[in-house]
């Protein structure tokens, strides 16, 4: 397991809990994008058995570009493209490919001011796709035209 700087435990175990709010509604409180990758699909696991999921980013800081990735596939049924890296010599483009059992159901993803990095590209990506919908207030690196404004 990485070491995070500032996770404490109680964090840690946050991320790793879905809360049921019906027989077919979940919510992952998603506090932030550093989850391993056994992590990310126990998690997903858990949420197949709802028919909706609620993914609530607000104040989650963003995280692991490979939590981003592995997380993003669990709702694709195809290989997707993320986002274009650009480095300082090179482009490098983000997919998200999916496991063998993606989530099929619906998706709500909420996102406030402090919502930022990893967790504003995923929901980003949802908004563009049209996986899911997003609510909530502009996220943290917002400007006008781009980035997620809910």
């Amino acid at each position: 397991m990485r070491w995070v700087w500032g996770e404490n435990k109680q964090r840690r175990r946050e991320n790793l809990r879905v809360d049921r709010r019906s027989d077919e509604v979940g919510l992952w409180r998603l506090r932030g994008f550093s989850l391993e990758d056994d992590e990310v699909d126990d998690m997903m696991s858990k949420v197949q058995k709802y028919d909706s999921l609620i993914m609530d980013l607000r104040g989650n800081h963003g995280g692991w570009e490979d939590t981003l990735v592995r997380l993003a596939g669990h709702f694709f049924s195809s290989e997707t493209k993320i986002a274009d890296a650009r480095e300082r010599k090179k482009l490098r483009t983000i997919k998200a490919k999916p496991p063998s059992k993606t989530y099929k159901g619906k998706l709500v993803v909420l996102v406030d001011s402090q919502t930022a990095s990893a967790a504003e590209i995923f929901s980003r990506l949802v908004q563009l796709t049209g996986r899911g919908r997003v609510f909530g207030d502009q996220t943290a690196g917002c400007n006008e035209g781009s980035a997620v404004s809910a």
